[in-house]
C-alpha cells in the first residue's frame, strides 16, 4: 500500500454506519488509495488473521475537507 496517513471517524445513522476517512497520499496516488480503501471496506481484502467483514459497502464518494478537518488535514500532509 502506498505510504500515507489517515484519520477515520464513524457514526451510526439508523441501521447504517457512516465512515469518513481523511487521508493524505503521495501526488498521483489518490485513485489507488481510494480504491484500496473501498476494497477493504467492501471486505475484498484478505486480512492475515482471517478477519472478514460482516457488512457491505453501499456507496463511496470523495468530498471536500471540512473547515473542522483543516488542521488535521494539514498534519496528515506533513506526516
Amino acid at each position: 500500500m502506498p505510504a500515507g496517513a489517515t484519520r477515520v471517524s464513524a457514526a451510526e445513522d439508523g441501521s447504517e454506519l457512516r465512515v469518513r476517512i481523511l487521508f493524505a497520499a503521495e501526488p498521483g496516488k489518490e485513485d489507488e488509495v481510494r480504491h484500496l480503501i473501498d476494497q477493504a471496506l467492501a471486505g475484498h481484502v484478505g486480512f492475515p488473521d482471517g478477519f472478514s467483514t460482516a457488512w457491505r459497502l453501499r456507496t463511496s464518494w470523495p468530498s471536500e475537507v471540512s473547515a473542522e478537518e483543516s488542521d488535521q488535514a494539514g498534519r496528515l500532509i506533513r506526516s
